[in-house]
């Protein structure tokens, strides 16, 4: 048995596998459009101020678990980013780049987007 070659269709594993990355690559970048979209849609129809936009996080308890949900999720993308975009050799301009993006963009757009290239480092990789 050979690690090279997959036995359903010959083709290189290695070729598969930059292949998949760049399709699932792909995957996060739509995501991450999506993500760019629905959260700047919502964010631009907010009419009052920024201190009233963070009261509403935590206006009633369903908005707080939302909000605590969010802020953790946040913090756990930004460990990612930082630690796993320098394990792949993600430039430290774009892993800086992708933190800010986190905060002052949507995390729904930065986690995606970053997934998306992290994959694309793997697939040179491969």
């Amino acid at each position: 048995m050979t690690n090279n070659v997959t036995a359903a269709s010959g083709s290189s594993t290695a070729t598969g596998a930059g292949r998949n990355h760049r399709s699932v690559a792909i995957l996060f970048f739509v995501l991450s459009a999506a993500g760019l979209i629905g959260s700047w849609y919502f964010n631009l129809q907010f009419t009052g101020s920024p201190s009233e936009y963070l009261n509403g996080w935590f206006d009633n308890t369903a908005s707080s678990a939302v909000a605590t949900d969010a802020i953790v999720a946040g913090l756990v993308s930004v460990t990612l980013i930082l630690v796993e975009g320098a394990r792949v050799g993600l430039a430290v301009w774009a892993r800086a780049l992708l933190v800010v993006a986190s905060f002052g963009v949507a995390v729904a757009f930065a986690l995606p987007l970053f997934l998306g290239l992290r994959e694309l480092k793997l697939a040179q990789r491969s």
